[in-house]
């Protein structure tokens, strides 16, 4: 008899009254459940920790603005509901009304925007660092130094160097300035780097394997719309796969 077959005929007995149906015992008269999670319960804060006995024991005492139903559907629980702008941007909950704490003050907004915003500030998941046009996707991210270049490399060995002056300060989530003017002859961004001194080399590898190793001080440096010099000569179906900084070329001695 194979799994799917017995768990057939015992769901038929206890249909039957063959088995007993499953249930917790109790004594007549009581509503007490003892349970024993897999390891001690050392705060009631699931924001402070990520042990998964503090978030579950907190569902069981903090109430929140969703819920989920036995299907892990969002429902409302301390929010009434809420409504959502076209652009899908700006999202805007209404509590329910008579919500009060242990001690009889009532809920108010300014109490849950304290909690999410202490939420915010521990939670990895970050927000937008840039709006993405349709299409498109992130080649790099660098941390900005003054006085240097942004470097960047196209999938057909196209690639150039624009002073960081010429990059304008957005505010967070925008879609930002281009870098490198896209064409069938470039082909995609596929790498940047942020470059302090044009002594140094530069390692290009495609994704046939060949590899070159080149002066940074021979890529042209331009400005932002344009598409830069051929920094790797690539077989027809072959393109840049990575590329990466090699500090500055070390001299060595010819011995005699």
């Amino acid at each position: 008899m194979n799994r799917r077959d017995f768990l057939k005929g015992s769901a038929a007995a206890m249909v039957t009254g063959g088995l007993a149906a499953p249930s917790l015992a109790t004594t007549a008269g009581t509503k007490l459940l003892r349970f024993v999670p897999q390891t001690n319960l050392g705060n009631l804060d699931p924001i402070w920790g990520t042990q998964y006995v503090v978030r579950n024991a907190s569902l069981l005492i903090w109430d929140t603005l969703y819920g989920v139903d036995s299907k892990l559907d969002p429902k409302p629980q301390m929010a009434e509901g809420h409504e959502v702008t076209d652009d899908g941007r700006t999202w805007t909950f209404k509590l329910r009304a008579g919500l009060k704490f242990h001690d009889g003050e009532p809920v108010l907004s300014r109490d849950a925007i304290a909690s999410l915003t202490r939420w915010m500030a521990r939670d990895t998941m970050g927000v937008r660092g840039l709006r993405l046009r349709a299409g498109a996707r992130a080649a790099g991210m660098e941390i900005v130094k003054p006085d240097s270049y942004l470097l960047v490399v196209s999938e057909k060995g196209y690639g150039k160097l624009t002073p960081i002056g010429e990059y304008p300060t957005k505010h967070r989530a925008g879609q930002g300035v281009y870098t490198l003017q896209v064409t069938d002859k470039t082909g995609i961004l596929i790498g940047i780097r942020m470059v302090e001194n044009t002594t140094e080399e530069l390692m290009v590898v495609s994704a046939q394997g060949q590899v070159i190793r080149t002066d940074l001080s021979e890529v042209r440096i331009t400005g932002r719309q344009t598409q830069g010099v051929i920094i790797m000569r690539l077989n027809e179906d072959d393109t840049v796969g990575s590329i990466a900084g090699v500090g500055e070329r070390e001299e060595v001695e010819e011995e005699n």
